[in-house]
Formats: C-alpha cells, sequence, structure tokens
C-alpha cells in the first residue's frame, strides 16, 4: 500500500497529470463535465488501472467470499484502512513528540 504515496515526487505527480490529462480526451463528454460541475461539492478522482499479482489474488479472494461487494468497495475499503493507519501513526509520532518536549523542560 505504499504506492499511495505518489505526491512524494514531483516528477511523479506531474507525470500522473500528463496521464489523467491524456484520458481525459478518450473520456465521455457527459462525464468529463461530470468531473469538472462547480455544483459538485464532493471531490472526485477517476481512478482507471489493472491490477495484477498478488494484490488481484486478494481482491478475487475477497470478492468471492462476499467480504467485499464489487472491486470498487474493496479499493475504497482499503483507502479507509490505509488512511486509519496513516492517522493513528501521525497520532503516535505527535505523542512522542511531547513526551519527549515534557521530559526536555524537566531538570
Amino acid at each position: 500500500m505504499r504506492a499511495l504515496s505518489l505526491a512524494q515526487s514531483d516528477n511523479k505527480v506531474h507525470s500522473i497529470e500528463l496521464a489523467h490529462i491524456a484520458e481525459m480526451n478518450h473520456m465521455p463528454e457527459n462525464e468529463r463535465k461530470r468531473m469538472f460541475d462547480s455544483k459538485t461539492t464532493q471531490a472526485r478522482v477517476r481512478v482507471n488501472t489493472i491490477i495484477v499479482g498478488e494484490p488481484a489474488e486478494w481482491l478475487k479472494s475477497w470478492k468471492s467470499r462476499g467480504i467485499v461487494t464489487s472491486y470498487t468497495d474493496a479499493i475504497l475499503q482499503a483507502l479507509r484502512s490505509f488512511h486509519r493507519e496513516m492517522t493513528d501513526n501521525e497520532l503516535k509520532i505527535a505523542q512522542l513528540q511531547n513526551i519527549k518536549a515534557i521530559e526536555g523542560e524537566q531538570p
């Protein structure tokens, strides 16, 4: 799941933006308008990818066992789980920094 931190490299961000623009040229007009509709209040991201190898096997297994209802559901659940994990890690880091700051204040 570390591949989700793509925004760390400027080169990767630019290549993703260029790929996204190229993909939009092939996108139906109504879908393109929906992505940039000023009335839309939620953030929207279109992900068009092929998953191969072990992660693909996980997805197929989860779907066949009824753990997820669709591949989209699986990706959303994975993103929620990843977000929770990152939030927990950030909280632990902040707590550790606070403890170190308190210990540094004591004589």
